[in-house]
């Protein structure tokens, strides 16, 4: 979808990823000791994830992401880089829409 896609009475596409990267890129300012858990529904997590791959407001929304209710997703940010030169910024996708948690009987949604 293009980036100034909007839904009726909502915001675009670019608004929701702008307003979802600042909001990430605040909390990765100061990092806290220990895990930070963030509960979001899963638009928040596609724009986490296009986020972390270094896609920006502008690009086109080419792709979701497939996750189960109640599914973890884990990222581990460097906010300077991993190495003195190169990319400002380095993140790992260790996992994304984890229901290991959960029986199976319990996992719904996709």
């Amino acid at each position: 979808m293009a980036p100034e896609h909007r839904a009726p009475s909502g915001e675009s596409l670019r608004d929701f990823q702008s307003r979802v990267q600042r909001a990430l890129e605040r909390l990765i300012a100061e990092p806290v000791v220990g895990r930070l858990i963030v509960v979001v529904h899963s638009g928040v997590i596609d724009a986490a994830i296009r986020w972390a791959f270094g896609l920006g407001p502008d690009d086109p929304w080419t792709t979701e992401v497939a996750r189960g209710h109640a599914s973890i997703t884990e990222l581990h940010p460097w906010p300077r880089g991993r190495r003195l030169v190169g990319a400002p910024r380095h993140t790992w996708l260790i996992r994304l829409g984890d229901v290991s948690h959960l029986s199976p009987d319990a996992v719904t949604g996709s």
